[in-house]
């Protein structure tokens, strides 16, 4: 389109068409769709629109004694008038927003509760730090690879992480594998090296409590039974655990409670399942644990505190944490 109103085509069909007064007063809009490819076009034809209705239709401008042309009143025909150039104006601020729509890409959609662990840096009361580099498909855990030599490698079957393979800074492996059942829960699970092999059984009590058997034995078979126990779970945790060592009669008691923010692992597919193993010192599935109260027979209680620093989203960013007796003390820092 050119800069002229008297060579717009696209003008002259508006004027023609758009616009059409009758006796009975009505205002006729006949459907017209026009696609304008620059911004610059859609301007100079309102321009032109304006012009060409002063020009050729003087109707539109009468002066008091012309008060009735074709038998519509002036008041009839100033309120056409009137709504005429409001539908124009619509029209045309419609056509300005497709174009300005058209022109832009949108930004794909994020949930801005979606934390993955990018990065953690643990550092022992001894001073030494070890900083772990986590990798993902979408939401899959592939590996952590840290700085001190140690790796771990994750395997999925659908959404459930059925192998974990595991190298230390001495390069020895060890394979952590997992059965599940229809609902997905653990049945097994099965940690081999190449020296030993260890397997701890799970079942499932209608009352809710889950009992656990421990075998030890080689890498090809493991009969020996080396620990029972038994955990207990409120809201989705782990609130209690009770094991028994059966080579030295010893058992242990552990009593957790938690916060309500998020696990630094909480967004990982197939993470919370592993964390609901029987350990002696729980993690946390969804939610962080606060205290964990040991108690060893013959022995006096110790208390594990834990305490965080939390980002926007409720997940931890820092965790200082000590435990006298499985030796989990230190600060561990989360980069997401």
């Amino acid at each position: 389109m050119s800069g002229s109103c008297d060579s717009s085509p696209a003008t002259n069909f508006i004027v023609t068409d758009i616009l059409s007064v009758e006796k009975s007063s009505v205002v006729r809009i006949v459907p017209t769709i026009l696609i304008f490819k620059r911004l610059a076009e859609v301007k100079l034809a309102k321009k032109c629109i304006s012009t060409r209705i002063q020009a050729a239709h003087p109707i539109f401008f009468l002066r008091e004694n012309h008060s009735h042309t074709f038998g519509i009143s002036k008041f009839q025909l100033l309120f056409a008038m009137k709504n005429s150039y409001l539908l124009i104006s619509a029209f045309l601020l419609l056509l300005v927003s497709c174009t300005s729509e058209s022109d832009t890409t949108p930004s794909p959609e994020v949930n801005p509760k979606l934390r993955l662990i990018q990065k953690s840096i643990t550092t022992g009361w001894s001073g030494e730090s070890v900083t772990s580099v986590w990798n993902y498909d979408g939401q899959k855990l592939v590996s952590i690879i840290s700085d001190n030599g140690s790796e771990q490698h994750f395997t999925y079957n659908d959404n459930l992480i059925v192998s974990v393979e595991s190298s230390n800074e001495f390069g020895e492996v060890t394979t952590d594998s997992y059965e599940y059942d229809d609902q997905g829960r653990i049945t097994t699970h099965l940690d081999i090296s190449a020296d030993w092999g260890r397997k701890q059984v799970y079942e499932y009590a209608p009352d809710g409590s889950i009992s656990v058997t421990q075998y030890f034995g080689s890498d090809e078979s493991q009969t020996q039974i080396v620990m029972q126990g038994v955990l207990l779970m409120q809201n989705g945790e782990i609130t209690h655990t009770k094991t028994l060592n059966v080579d030295s009669g010893y058992g242990r008691i552990c009593d957790y409670t938690y916060d309500t923010h998020n696990t630094p692992t909480r967004n990982i597919i197939g993470y919370d399942k592993i964390s609901s193993l029987l350990s002696t010192n729980q993690k946390g599935i969804f939610h962080n644990v606060l205290t964990n109260t040991q108690t060893t027979e013959g022995q006096d209680p110790v208390l594990v505190t834990k305490t965080y620093v939390y980002d926007s989203l409720d997940f931890p960013l820092r965790i200082v944490s000590s435990d006298p007796l499985d030796g989990d003390s230190g600060i561990t820092e989360y980069i997401y």
